[in-house]
This record gives structure tokens, sequence and C-alpha cells, in this order.
């Protein structure tokens, strides 16, 4: 299956996908950029998931929290301190996910979460001067960007086209 640059499917090669498939395109040896198209699209998810994280900052500052019982509170550890704005992403799941990272799996409640994210968290956040926390807010920003570039190229699979081969583009 090969698929030229311009990420239209070659004449008479049926298998080919839509949309230059191909996160990267190879125009030139040793050269790699993403379509116009690609990079637009990971400019916007990026910037919905910056301003989410904004919003959520603001929200967490201007109103109070509901006392809630029986909810796992995260307790951060002495030596990785949670900076006050980003307390908000230490509440429900993100309690459990972050404690998870810090301590391991151990009572049973925590089995029902999934050990990948965990596991890359307390890894990433192996330097000292990385609180979790903001290791969590940044992987979730780089997996949602990937899974924006993926649902598109999905999308792009099932409809049989790409936005940058019509009039408008993405």
């Amino acid at each position: 299956m090969r698929l030229r640059s311009s990420g239209r499917k070659e004449q008479g090669d049926p298998t080919a996908l839509p949309c230059g498939s191909d996160l990267i395109r190879h125009d030139r040896p040793f050269s790699y950029s993403l379509s116009k198209v690609k990079r637009r699209l990971i400019a916007r998810a990026l910037l919905i998931r910056v301003a989410m994280i904004l919003y959520a900052v603001l929200m967490d500052v201007l109103f109070p929290d509901h006392q809630a019982t029986d909810v796992h509170v995260f307790r951060p550890s002495p030596s990785s301190p949670v900076p006050s704005l980003l307390l908000a992403f230490t509440k429900w799941d993100a309690a459990y996910f972050l404690s998870l990272a810090q301590e391991g799996y151990g009572s049973l409640p925590v089995h029902a979460f999934f050990p990948l994210y965990p596991f890359l968290l307390r890894h990433l956040s192996l330097p000292p001067f990385l609180p979790p926390v903001l290791v969590a807010l940044f992987l979730n920003l780089f997996c949602s960007t990937i899974a924006a570039l993926a649902l598109f190229e999905l999308t792009a699979l099932v409809e049989g086209g790409c936005p940058s081969e019509g009039g408008r583009e993405g």
C-alpha cells in the first residue's frame, strides 16, 4: 500500500486508506512533517484541552468544594507536594489514579482501575521536581491529542475522503 504525499489514494489501489493515513508524510528522505489538516487538528485539540484545564482551575478557585463523605482523597507524598492551583485535578477518579501511581494496588476497590495510566504516571513523575498531578495533566493532554488524530483517521476511513480534498478544510 503506497500513499502519495497529498494523502489521496493512488489510482487502482483499492486498499489505500484515505487522508494520508500515515500520521507522518514522507515527502523527502529524512524529512517528516504532518499534513496541514492534521497540524490544525492538533492545534485545535490542544487549545480545547488547555481551555478546559484553565476553566477547571478557575471554577476550583471561585467555588468552594463540596464536602463529600466516603470518598477517596488523594494525599500527596511530602517529596512531591501538589501546587494549590492543581488541586482541582486531585478529586474523584483522579484521586484513585494518583494514589495508585504513588502507592500501588492495595485495597480491593482500586482493582477496578486499569494499571497502565498509574504505571505511566509513576514512572514519568520520577524526577522529584515533577508533581504527579502535573505529569497526569500532560499525559492526559498527549493522549487526548492522539485520540483526536485517531478519530480523524477513522472518520476519514469510514467516510472515504479527507477534509483537505473538498472545498473546506477541517
